[in-house]
């Protein structure tokens, strides 16, 4: 499927690139997962609808309305940007328009990933080259530390 095809699928805006600035060392810039490398990477790993997945560096949420139409599962996108937790908001109130039975299993919030607390039903968790790996490191011991907790 194309991605204008899963953009209408999903009533969603996912689409745009951010160019690399200097400013912003540790965090990288918005670019969504190719909805083919989500076809490739759903053939060979699998999503419950009993999981609850977080998307560190979400953008504009793509992951997680792809996630929550074909597997039902809860998501919840962590991003840092104002704009683009706005676009996430927008995406969200679109694709419930035609999705109504998933709102409460989509969920955004903006912060820093690595303050972002993680929950103790959340079990699977997606990066895709959204910051350093300093940042990342910090998030892994999170993970670990909820999974001791």
């Amino acid at each position: 499927m194309k991605d204008q095809s899963y953009e209408k699928l999903l009533n969603i805006n996912t689409t745009g690139e951010e160019l690399w600035s200097e400013k912003i060392a540790h965090y990288h810039p918005y670019q969504a997962t190719s909805y083919r490398a989500l076809e490739t990477l759903f053939k060979e790993y699998n999503i419950e609808e009993s999981d609850y997945i977080v998307d560190f560096g979400c953008g504009k949420g793509r992951l997680n309305f792809y996630i929550n139409y074909f597997f039902k599962s809860t998501v919840t996108g962590i991003e840092m940007d104002e704009k683009y937790y706005q676009d996430c908001l927008c995406n969200k109130e679109n694709y419930l328009k035609k999705h109504k039975r998933s709102s409460s299993k989509i969920d955004f919030k903006c912060c820093f990933a690595q303050e972002y607390e993680i929950g103790i039903l959340e079990n699977k968790f997606y990066f895709f080259n959204p910051f350093s790996i300093n940042i990342f490191r910090k998030i892994i011991d999170n993970i670990l530390n909820s999974v001791y907790e």
